[in-house]
């Protein structure tokens, strides 16, 4: 269900699926047309057939070197470009820029599954140019695909769309979607035909509509707002991961958080890239002449790629909006970075702050065996504990182990033991000693975010981006009715979850480019502030000359 709801996605995102791509020049050699492929990373001759629809011995027959040093990565091989003659029957169109799946399926009144089947090469790569097999005008009625046999049908309650002819198609350029529709694997992937029903809606959310999941906006923006998700979907893996899956949960709630902004009368242009694990696709895509027009960026996801995204926002003045990794370099000179993940000083000084007030009650037992060895986000966390007067006690681990360490503690204080490790399996053999302190000494345990799925004996502290969930969270509720309306299937309520955190960052995004165009940036992101399902969001630069970092960072306890 999740790779078939990929498809379905991306083929909705405009720009991506056709302007990512590298272009297949074409040779006629003795009245056949081929294509002049370069071979990618990890592709084999099944893979290649499947993609252009030829058979992988057509494949061997004109590039008979292939039989005997296989293929190559770069390398590039001749295909059959298979085209029916019945011109009765047929169109050859030529991909034009701007060009999608969704524009041409209303131009030419046929499905875009029907176009797919033809054209098994939009699911790969297409470039301008690229030449299509449409056929002519269908008569018969638009049928329902399945996603998959597993895939849930729609309830018998649930009314079908009015009329499953596609409309005519629009005036204006197919990009700008006004307003988006979002689609069920359920449902035909016509737009028009997949507006859920009222009625399903109404009493499926609170209020009676959508948009008392979110908070208020603070005024209309008159033009569209442009936005250009970079996240690594990998919708041509055949093999996908987890993370694959959580990235198109981030994307998935990122949509309903546009859906609704739509609702209140806010249009857009998305733009959806998938950027793989490759840096070379999200140059390409950078590179792309709409892309110095986007008013923000979402994404990337891994470290190197928004290096480059780095080099790409400082030249053009476009914000990058970074959802993920807490790793960017660029952060302290780069004006146009906004950083969702705190740095580690941010967490240090939230842990300081959160016990400001009880600084007299505190002890801090720290370990310092192997120091030099420790993570920077310890040593940060105890340099600046020293610096703003904590009382910090030094021990190790043999004494710990000897059961000597009581010297230690301070009575009547917080004895908080701090390690320096940040994983877990560096002080699971030690929990039956650490329990058998907080039973006479309350003894607390200085943690780390991904510790909490462990079975820990003792009280916690540890720094978190994301709030504790509540159970009976209306806005939450609410939020959770739409996804399974809009995608079909439900998510597990493990935290964090990604969807909630596209949802989030999205909303403010939203927010921030709704404010004044005639603030300056800096004022424009550092007043929008966002309450949201699962993070707060609050961004301020640690220096004048540098990006913004999240501040909405808090001290937990467990």
């Amino acid at each position: 269900m999740k790779k078939a709801l990929i498809v379905i996605l991306i083929a909705l995102c405009p720009a991506g699926i056709w302007a990512q791509k590298m272009p297949y020049p074409t040779d006629t050699i003795k009245g056949q047309v081929f294509y002049r492929y370069p071979v990618q990373k990890s592709e084999g001759l099944y893979r290649i057939s499947k993609n252009f629809g030829v058979s992988q011995e057509d494949i061997v027959k004109y590039n008979p070197a292939l039989q005997t040093s296989g293929l190559k990565l770069g390398q590039v091989i001749l295909i059959p470009c298979i085209e029916p003659t019945d011109s009765s029957k047929y169109i050859i169109h030529e991909l034009q820029p701007k060009e999608t799946l969704y524009g041409l399926s209303k131009r030419y009144g046929v499905r875009i599954a029907r176009i797919q089947e033809l054209n098994p090469e939009t699911s790969k790569r297409m470039a301008i140019g690229s030449r299509l097999l449409i056929p002519r005008e269908e008569k018969a009625e638009v049928t329902t695909p399945q996603a998959e046999s597993t895939t849930p049908k729609p309830e018998s309650t649930t009314p079908k769309p009015e009329s499953t002819t596609p409309p005519a198609a629009p005036q204006k350029d197919t990009t700008v979607m006004q307003p988006l529709k979002l689609v069920p694997v359920i449902l035909n992937t016509t737009p028009e035909a997949a507006k859920p029903d009222t009625a399903v809606a109404d009493t499926a959310l609170p209020a009676g509509s959508s948009t008392a999941i979110t908070q208020p906006d603070t005024q209309l923006r008159e033009l569209p707002i442009r936005i250009a998700f970079l996240l690594p979907l990998m919708a041509n893996s055949v093999k996908r991961d987890a993370n694959s899956d959580r990235f198109l949960e981030f994307y998935e709630g990122a949509l309903l958080a546009v859906y609704e902004a739509q609702e209140r009368g806010q249009t857009f242009e998305l733009y959806t890239f998938d950027t793989e694990k490759a840096d070379i696709h999200i140059r390409q895509q950078l590179a792309l002449p709409e892309m110095q027009n986007m008013d923000a960026v979402i994404g990337p996801a891994y470290p190197s790629q928004v290096s480059i995204a780095s080099a790409f926002c400082y030249e053009n003045h476009v914000p990058v909006l970074v959802p993920f990794t807490q790793k960017v370099s660029d952060l302290q000179r780069n004006p146009w970075l906004l950083q969702f993940n705190p740095s580690e000083q941010q967490e240090a000084e939230a842990v300081c702050n959160a016990l400001a007030a009880e600084k007299e009650q505190v002890n801090f037992v720290c370990f310092d065996d192997e120091d030099n060895t420790a993570p920077t986000s310890v040593r940060l966390l105890k340099q600046t504990l020293a610096a703003q007067g904590f009382s910090i006690t030094q021990t190790t681990m043999e004494r710990l182990m000897n059961d000597s360490v009581k010297a230690a503690l301070v009575p009547e204080r917080r004895n908080i033991l701090l390690f320096n490790t940040e994983k877990y399996s560096g002080i699971q053999p030690l929990m039956p000693r650490i329990e058998e302190l907080s039973h006479s000494d309350g003894v607390e345990l200085f943690s780390h975010y991904a510790w909490q799925k462990e079975q820990i004996p003792v009280k916690q502290l540890y720094t978190s981006v994301f709030n504790p969930t509540k159970p009976f969270d209306l806005r939450l509720l609410a939020y959770s009715a739409a996804y399974k309306r809009w995608f079909g299937h439900e998510l597990q309520n493990k935290a964090p979850r990604y969807d909630l955190l596209g949802y989030d960052l999205t909303c403010w995004l939203i927010r921030m480019l709704q404010q004044d165009p005639d603030m300056d940036a800096e004022e424009r992101i550092t007043r929008t502030q966002w309450e949201g399902l699962q993070s707060d969001i609050r961004f301020l630069r640690p220096n004048p000359q540098g990006g913004y970092e999240n501040t909405a960072l808090r001290l937990l306890e467990k």
